[in-house]
C-alpha cells in the first residue's frame, strides 16, 4: 500500500511541477515578445515579474529533476536550486546594501524587479527543497518548517 501512496504522490508532483513550468514558460515568452495585454489580464497590472517567472521555472524544475535518481539528473537538479538560491540573495543584498548586480540585467530589460520579500520566500522555499535531500534528520526537520 505505501508504494502505491509514493507511486501516487510522485506523479501529482511531477503532474504540478509541469504545470508550474508551462505557465512560467508562457509568462516569460509574454516578456520576450513584449505581450502586455498577456501580462496584465488578470489584475490590470503585471501579474509576474520576469526574475519571478525565471525563480519559479527553476524552482519546478528542481523539484521535477529531483524526483529522478540518475546523478546526471540530481545534479541538474541541485544547480536549478542553487541558481534560485543565489537570485534571491543577490536580490536581497541589493535591497540591503544598494548594490548593482547580474539580476539588474533582468530588472533593466523587462522592468521587473524581484519584490524583497518575494525574493526572501524563494530563499526560504530553495533552502527547504535543498534540504529535503539532505541525509541528516536534523537538517530534514529544519527544513520541513521553510516549506
Amino acid at each position: 500500500m505505501t508504494i502505491e501512496l509514493k507511486a501516487k504522490k510522485s506523479r501529482n508532483v511531477k503532474i504540478i511541477s509541469l504545470i508550474i513550468m508551462a505557465i512560467n514558460i508562457a509568462v516569460m515568452a509574454a516578456w520576450l515578445s513584449n505581450f502586455q495585454s498577456v501580462l496584465s489580464a488578470f489584475s490590470g497590472d503585471q501579474f509576474m515579474g520576469f526574475t519571478s517567472a525565471v525563480s519559479f521555472f527553476l524552482l519546478s524544475l528542481g523539484v521535477l529533476t529531483s524526483q529522478k535518481r540518475s546523478n546526471s539528473i540530481l545534479l541538474l537538479s541541485k544547480v536549478a536550486i542553487v541558481s534560485v538560491l543565489i537570485i534571491s540573495v543577490l536580490t536581497i543584498g541589493q535591497y540591503l546594501f544598494n548594490f548593482d548586480n547580474v539580476v539588474n540585467v533582468f530588472d533593466l530589460k523587462f522592468s521587473s524587479r524581484l519584490p524583497f520579500w518575494v525574493s526572501i520566500c524563494f530563499l526560504l522555499i530553495g533552502g527547504a527543497i535543498w534540504g529535503m535531500h539532505s541525509k541528516s534528520n536534523v537538517i530534514n526537520k529544519i527544513t520541513q518548517y521553510c516549506y
